[in-house]
C-alpha cells in the first residue's frame, strides 16, 4: 500500500477458450470495481490462479476500455471471485491461496459454503437455530426413502436441494394433497409435474433426477401470496469501510406462474420489499423489516466464525403466513443483485472493506 492508494486483486481462472474475456467470473462486476476503484484511488486487478504460482505475478488491468494483461505488483488485499465449485476444490486453487496466504495479504470470502454443512453450523447458534427450517442430509437408497417419508408425514411440503446448487437448480418440490402426491422440478428450464399415490414410484423418480450429487432434504414453509404470486427476500450482506457487517438491500423475489422457486433464471421477477411488505404486513411492517436484517446480520457473524473472513454474503430469507421469520440459504458468492441501488451499494462496500483490510496490515 503506498501512500493512500490501494491495490486489490480479484482472484480467478484463466479463460482456456470461447470467446469473451479472458477469464472467468463476473465481468461485469469487475469494469465496474475497476470504474469506481479509480475514483477512490484503489487499482483493480485480475489475477490468474495459475500466475499467482509463478515467481512473478501478472494480471489484467482496465485500460481504454479493455483489459491488458502485465506484470503486477502483490496486491494489498485479494477478493476471491473464483465462480465455479469444482474449480475452487482443485489443487492449482487450493494452493495460490495458501501462497496468498503465506504473503501475509488478507483474502476475503475463501470459498463456497455446501448446505448441509452449513445448517449444520447454523443450528450452534441458538438466536438462528429457531429460524431455519428443518434440514438434513438426504441419504441413499432405503436411508433416503424413510426420511422423505417422515418429512412428508410431518410437513405439507419438502424440497430436495443440491449441495452445491445455485439460482434454483436442481431443486425438487413435493407435496401430498388429499391422498395424491406432486412432485415438480425443472428440465431445461421447463417446469414438469409427476403426480402420485405410491411414495415408492416418487423416490424412483427422485433417484433418477438426482442422480449421484449430494442433496439436502428440507421442511417446506408455506408463504403468502402477493399480487397471486409466492415470495421470498433475497438480503445482501457487505462490510463496510470499517470493516463491519451491514445490510446493504434487500430485494424480493416473486416466484413466476406456477412455479416453485423464485429465481429469476426460472421465471421470478424481482419486487420492490418496502411495497410487498406494506401491501402484506401493513401493521407490521417495520418490525418485520428490521427481524430480517438483524437475523441476516446474525447469520453473517455466524457464518464468518467458522468459514473464516468474508466481506460479503447474501441470504435468501422468507416470512410465513403467520409472519416469521426463515432464512434457506446462505450464498458466499453472490450474485448480482437487479436492482441498481444495491448494485450500485455493493461496488461502494467491496472497496472500502479493503480499503479497510489494507490499512490494517
Amino acid at each position: 500500500m503506498a501512500g493512500d492508494r490501494v491495490i486489490l486483486g480479484i482472484l480467478t481462472v484463466r479463460r482456456r477458450n470461447g470467446r469473451g474475456a479472458p477469464f472467468l467470473g463476473r465481468v461485469h462486476l469487475f469494469r465496474k470495481l475497476s470504474h469506481t476503484g479509480r475514483r477512490k484511488d484503489i487499482i483493480v486487478c485480475v489475477l490468474p490462479v495459475d500466475s499467482v504460482l509463478q515467481e512473478s505475478l501478472s494480471g489484467w488491468v482496465r485500460r481504454k476500455n479493455r483489459w491488458v494483461y502485465r506484470k503486477l505488483p502483490w496486491p494489498d488485499v485479494v477478493y476471491n471471485k473464483v465462480s465455479d465449485r469444482r474449480l475452487e476444490r482443485s489443487l492449482s486453487v487450493k494452493r495460490a491461496k495458501e501462497t496468498i496466504k503465506q504473503k501475509g495479504i488478507p483474502l476475503f470470502n475463501p470459498d463456497f459454503i455446501y448446505k448441509g454443512d452449513l445448517f449444520l453450523k447454523l443450528k450452534g447458534n441458538p438466536s438462528v437455530k429457531e429460524h431455519l427450517p428443518r434440514t438434513a442430509t438426504l441419504g441413499r437408497g432405503k436411508q433416503g426413502y424413510e426420511q422423505l417419508l417422515a418429512f412428508l408425514k410431518r410437513f405439507r411440503i419438502v424440497y430436495l436441494k443440491p449441495k452445491d446448487g445455485k439460482a434454483g437448480d436442481g431443486i425438487i418440490r413435493i407435496f401430498v394433497k388429499t391422498g395424491t402426491g406432486y412432485l415438480t422440478y425443472y428440465d431445461n428450464n421447463m417446469l414438469k409435474q409427476y403426480s402420485f399415490t405410491s411414495l415408492i414410484k416418487a423416490w424412483q423418480v427422485v433417484n433418477r433426477l438426482i442422480g449421484s450429487r449430494g442433496y439436502i432434504i428440507q421442511q417446506g414453509i408455506l408463504l403468502p401470496v402477493f399480487e397471486g404470486s409466492l415470495f421470498d427476500f433475497r438480503v445482501l450482506v457487505q462490510k463496510n469501510g470499517w470493516g463491519r457487517w451491514q445490510v446493504t438491500g434487500i430485494g424480493v423475489r416473486l416466484a413466476g406462474n406456477g412455479r416453485h422457486t423464485t429465481h429469476v433464471p426460472r421465471g421470478g421477477r424481482i419486487e420492490s420489499a418496502t411495497k410487498v411488505l406494506h401491501s402484506v404486513w401493513p401493521q407490521e411492517e417495520s418490525e418485520i423489516e428490521q427481524e430480517i436484517k438483524e437475523l441476516a446480520l446474525e447469520v453473517a457473524r455466524t457464518v464468518e466464525d467458522s468459514y473464516g473472513l468474508f466481506g460479503e454474503m447474501s441470504m435468501d430469507m422468507a416470512v410465513d403466513r403467520k409472519g416469521r421469520v426463515w432464512i434457506f440459504e446462505v450464498n458466499s458468492k453472490p450474485m448480482k443483485f437487479d436492482e441498481p441501488e444495491i448494485d450500485r451499494s455493493s461496488i461502494d462496500n467491496v472497496l472500502e472493506f479493503a480499503r479497510c483490510l489494507a490499512s490494517s496490515r
